[in-house]
């Protein structure tokens, strides 16, 4: 036995894949290390792990995660608890838990925005510095959904009073935050300042980030059929981002729209016509159609 990767056999491999499942390490965990491991030998000329893969060999695979998503009651628990914060920071608090599970934005999204990225005459909202800008993602616009559009329209009007109140008429920042007299950005940590505010009120822990899964969710709940719409909303190329990270159909949900698929009054009708004699048994042979496939 080696633990040198340029000489490791499939024994070797073998022996290490019982060492993990001995030490019961969390199955993404060991497909990161064996993933790791295969680039190793292949760098080193050992192409074990890759001719493993070819011959079929069971390798640790990453199982689908939970997603963090919040459920709509937790969302309106955070949505009242920030309605009885007070001041700049309380409109803060309710602008962002209304208008970030309404948009599926990230928290930096809205954070880095201009009061010019909002057009409340469409509806709209223009992500001016999205994730991965310069390498792989593009400026975007999405649709701000119904709920959040009262809570932006108090926000704004909150927003033209505090910024009168700090002696100025109007700034770049769409949630601006003041400091030595000037309208800036908030921060990160400013934005977590006012989340843990909001959390302590309402009893309920959670992340900003987790509303892009918690609008994603929602609105697959509510229509499956919105799921290209959904990831065209966040940003996503393709759907497979969108189902693996954000948000997928539930069982449940499938498994009654099957139902309902095949209970429609046109087969159940089809079916009592297609019932044999009530004294007859339930499959009727010589019909030679069973109902099975």
């Amino acid at each position: 036995m080696t633990a040198d990767p340029k000489w490791m056999s499939r024994a070797d491999v073998q022996t290490f894949l019982v060492w993990m499942e001995e030490r019961d390490l969390d199955p993404g965990y060991r497909s990161k290390l064996i993933g790791l491991l295969d680039k190793v030998t292949t760098f080193t000329g050992n192409p074990v792990i890759q001719q493993m893969r070819v011959e079929g060999e069971h390798l640790p695979s990453a199982l689908p995660k939970d997603l963090a998503s919040l459920d709509e009651a937790d969302v309106i628990r955070l949505q009242s608890a920030a309605d009885k914060m007070g001041g700049w920071t309380g409109e803060v608090a309710r602008m962002l838990t209304a208008f970030l599970p309404a948009t599926g934005l990230r928290p930096s999204e809205l954070r880095q925005a201009n009061l010019d990225d909002l057009d409340v005459r469409n509806w709209t909202f223009r992500v001016r510095y999205p994730k991965g800008r310069n390498r792989y993602a593009k400026k975007r616009t999405v649709v701000i959904l119904p709920q959040a559009r009262a809570a932006t329209l108090r926000f704004l009007k909150a927003r033209g009073e505090y910024l009168r109140a700090h002696g100025l008429q109007d700034a770049g920042p769409l949630i601006p935050r003041m400091k030595n007299g000037q309208a800036g950005y908030y921060s990160s940590n400013w934005f977590r300042v006012v989340k843990a505010k909001v959390e302590k009120q309402a009893g309920v822990e959670f992340k900003l980030r987790d509303f892009r899964p918690t609008f994603t969710q929602m609105c697959l709940d509510r229509d499956p059929t919105l799921l290209s719409d959904v990831s065209k909303q966040l940003g996503h190329s393709s759907t497979r981002a969108t189902e693996k990270h954000y948000g997928r159909i539930r069982d449940r949900a499938a498994f009654l729209r099957l139902e309902r698929a095949f209970s429609t009054p046109e087969t159940s009708g089809q079916a009592e016509n297609d019932q044999p004699d009530a004294k007859k048994p339930g499959i009727d042979i010589r019909n030679g159609i069973t109902g099975y496939g």
